[in-house]
């Protein structure tokens, strides 16, 4: 499956279910895609429909954070894909992630 901006921009506000390395379930909510421009991405596809170049924003509970690795995820009605999450900002209520697809 081609990892596209357009495949997960219906889905901002959903949960995209981590797998933990123990098999546990750890929910994120997919708060914003953002795609590359021109200007901060090299190719010719950076901001067209099909864009292959996008950052996802997620929010999950402000303890525990999880750790910046690669993990398995699934989104309602995919089959499971394995990105790297990183954690990069914490307030009273959350902890927020970025995952780059390049």
């Amino acid at each position: 499956m081609k990892l596209t901006a357009a495949l997960f921009e219906p889905h901002v506000g959903a949960e995209i279910i981590v797998h933990l390395d123990d098999g546990t379930p750890f929910p994120l909510r997919l708060e914003n895609v953002k795609r590359a421009t021109r200007s901060s991405a090299q190719g010719p596809d950076t901001d067209t429909a099909d864009c292959t170049v996008f950052s996802l924003g997620l929010a999950g509970p402000r303890q525990p954070v999880i750790k910046a690795l690669t993990y398995p995820m699934t989104l309602p009605g995919f089959e499971p894909i394995h990105l790297f999450i990183s954690p990069h900002a914490q307030d009273d209520d959350a902890t927020y992630y970025n995952i780059a697809v390049t």
